[in-house]
């Protein structure tokens, strides 16, 4: 989602940053700057129409819900299931423009409840609407059919 949004220039260190995570190769595609720019215009023409947008990411894909919230990108909200909590130092949600929904499991091992408390006083710090469902006893993977913790 964030390629809907971002600059291609941005596009294209997100997607080299996870090409260098995953190991692969740098000569794609993938990264191709003048393909990205073609991308970025054609999803800002199906998508920079919309009334009412909003993001929504799961695990690393809520982190990054959080950091566009962040950046001050134009959406209503931003749904963040599962996803990594903490803000970097150095960013803030001063300028955030949509409501965030958090959806957390109590145990999960990757953001811990103090992860979500320090969220909680930064949304609040920076009047921002959010709602924080916390699902009990449930660990990271609660979205994951299969799962031991699938709810």
């Amino acid at each position: 989602m964030v390629g809907f949004f971002a600059s291609p220039e941005r596009l294209q260190q997100i997607r080299t940053s996870r090409l260098k995570t995953l190991k692969e190769k740098n000569k794609t595609e993938y990264i191709n700057i003048e393909l990205l720019e073609k991308e970025v215009i054609e999803a800002k023409k199906i998508l920079g129409n919309l009334k009412n947008p909003f993001i929504i990411g799961y695990c690393f894909g809520g982190a990054a819900v959080l950091q566009t919230a962040r950046r001050r990108e134009e959406m209503k909200g931003f749904v963040n299931f599962h996803g990594g909590l903490k803000t970097p130092e150095g960013q803030n949600y001063s300028e955030t423009t949509g409501a965030i929904l958090i959806l957390h499991g109590s145990v999960d091992p990757v953001s811990d409840m103090d992860d979500v408390t320090n969220l909680v006083k930064e949304l609040n710090d920076f009047e921002i609407q959010h709602e924080v469902h916390i699902y009990g006893g449930v660990r990271h993977t609660f979205t994951i059919k299969g799962s031991r913790d699938y709810s």
